[in-house]
């Protein structure tokens, strides 16, 4: 199988509906799947390692301790891109959607891939033109948040991306509700600034 990766770059930049579509169609397996995203995580953990430099006064302590740490790092990115693409077919079936977990890691571990391109994009242009890396870090964040939802509309056959982006809002608040709820069962208190 043949594929148009700066076609399907381009796609997932102005119409990730119809990249979705493509890479539904793959036909890799969930792990060769699994693999793509997280070697994409990994490329992407070992430039934020290279490039990260820590500020004495930086608000994000957590991040700090975790940039120390890459493999830590790429390992719970990898976990959760796992984690999510299981979420996305299970939150998806419970309101009639039709994904599987082979679509749903392929569309997660692409979605990596178009996070690891965003983030060297970013670390040329900030070195070449900072004007224009802070009009691609604003794209990048509306990029990372509706093709998310277009991906998981895509996967389901939703119509409205609308409504699925609201359910990933509500999964997410449910996650870290639960979450802090443990946290604080087992007494873990979170990293202070």
């Amino acid at each position: 199988m043949r594929l148009n990766w700066l076609g399907l770059v381009r796609d997932s930049l102005i119409r990730p509906g119809q990249a979705a579509d493509q890479i539904k169609s793959w036909h890799l397996s969930a792990l060769d799947s699994f693999q793509l995203g997280a070697l994409a995580i990994v490329v992407g953990t070992l430039l934020s390692s290279v490039l990260y430099r820590p500020n004495p006064d930086t608000v994000m302590q957590a991040y700090a301790v975790l940039m120390q740490m890459p493999v830590a790092l790429a390992a719970l990115q990898i976990a959760i891109m796992w984690a999510s693409a299981g979420l996305a077919v299970a939150v998806g079936r419970w309101f009639g959607g039709t994904g599987t977990f082979r679509q749903s890691i392929g569309l997660m571990a692409w979605y990596q891939v178009m996070s690891t391109l965003f983030f060297l994009s970013q670390a040329i242009m900030f070195a070449a033109i900072p004007v224009l890396a802070v009009v691609l870090l604003f794209y990048a964040l509306i990029w990372l948040v509706w093709a998310l939802a277009v991906f998981i509309a895509e996967l389901h056959g939703f119509e409205n991306t609308w409504l699925v982006l609201a359910g990933i809002f509500v999964t997410l608040f449910a996650i870290s509700l639960v979450v802090g709820l443990g946290a604080t069962i087992l007494g873990v208190t979170p990293v202070e600034a």
